[in-house]
């Protein structure tokens, strides 16, 4: 039996739905985020939102792979701005500093910070040896996307 359900679509600063067929790998490969502008403390930025329900465990984002890059801790601190990058885009593991940072601005990076109410957690993940942010509970669409990115270890997997 083949279901048609409606999938977002998405664009830069929009979410658009077309029909298609319900098929896993496609579902699998679509982001159940998009990307919105924000005001937060009286400054524009961007920021990501659910476009669907998003269960906990379930791997939101993560960083590439292919551009991942490990930065002794000291380093990092040190060099960051020379490099052309803030502060806050690398994750800290296990005494480094990791970033994947390629030829655009990652979509990691539009997660904000929430200390009092994060729905995403960054964990190590041994299989695909990247750093994976996964719902810490259930996200309903519509809600603003976002992690603790205070100067904390994460853990080496997800539990």
């Amino acid at each position: 039996m083949i279901n048609v359900v409606n999938v977002p679509i998405l664009f830069e600063n929009d979410a658009y739905f077309a029909s298609v067929i319900k098929y896993r790998p496609l579902l699998q490969t679509m982001p159940p985020f998009a990307v919105r502008e924000i005001t937060l403390r009286g400054r524009r930025q961007r920021g990501l939102f659910a476009t669907r329900t998003i269960y906990p465990d379930e791997v939101v984002v993560a960083m590439n792979p292919k551009y991942l890059e490990k930065s002794p801790k000291t380093f990092w601190r040190d060099n960051h701005s020379k490099l052309g990058l803030s502060l806050d885009c690398a994750i800290l593991r296990q005494g480094a500093y990791y970033t994947s940072w390629g030829p655009q601005t990652p979509r990691w990076y539009r997660l904000n910070h929430s200390r009092r109410r994060p729905n995403l957690k960054p964990v190590w993940s041994h299989k695909k040896q990247t750093i994976e942010f996964r719902a810490m509970k259930r996200i309903s669409r519509g809600w603003h996307l976002t992690f603790d990115y205070d100067d904390k270890e994460i853990p080496n997997s997800w539990g």
